[in-house]
């Protein structure tokens, strides 16, 4: 019988190939004062001064008359996947709204009216809002991926 030469095998690999360049940014992590309207105001919608903050996936307000900021309990959680659109109001440069899917008792869709001390705050805050959400959908969009599903069917229009 003839002598079969064989190659020795490569050694078996034991390191993962270094990681792909996560394009996806930090978050922008963002606390301070604002004032929201009541969207309930019967005759006159009042303005109260309220503590936001932002983080990764969501955007909490509290009673900013609270005694201590160890006692501060959030009054709302919003999540990000929540928000549909931020943008000025259009009334003020200082007025800036979050547009969310979440609906209110009346079937309308519950949309926050803020104001800030000043335009370049209030700019600040829908850069802020609008960068999160865009990482926030990006980690969905990833996730998504991964596990094998395809992204929903963008709709047509004819």
């Amino acid at each position: 019988m003839p002598k079969v030469l064989r190659k020795p095998l490569p050694p078996v690999v034991t390191e993962l190939p270094p990681p792909v360049v996560d394009i996806i940014t930090e978050p922008i992590l963002k606390s301070g004062s604002l004032k929201k309207q009541n969207p309930r105001g019967f005759l006159r919608k009042t303005w109260k001064t309220r503590r936001f903050e932002l983080d990764g996936s969501t955007f909490t307000y509290f009673d900013e008359q609270s005694k201590s900021a160890d006692t501060l309990k959030p009054l709302r959680i919003v999540n990000l996947a929540n928000i549909k659109e931020v943008h000025q109001s259009g009334r003020a440069a200082t007025d800036f709204e979050v547009l969310t899917n979440i609906f209110m008792e009346n079937g309308q869709p519950r949309v926050y009216l803020l104001q800030a001390t000043d335009e370049a705050q209030a700019q600040e805050w829908i850069d802020a809002i609008n960068h999160n959400l865009s990482r926030y959908k990006a980690l969905l969009r990833r996730e998504r991926s991964l596990r094998g599903f395809s992204e929903p069917p963008t709709p047509q229009n004819d």
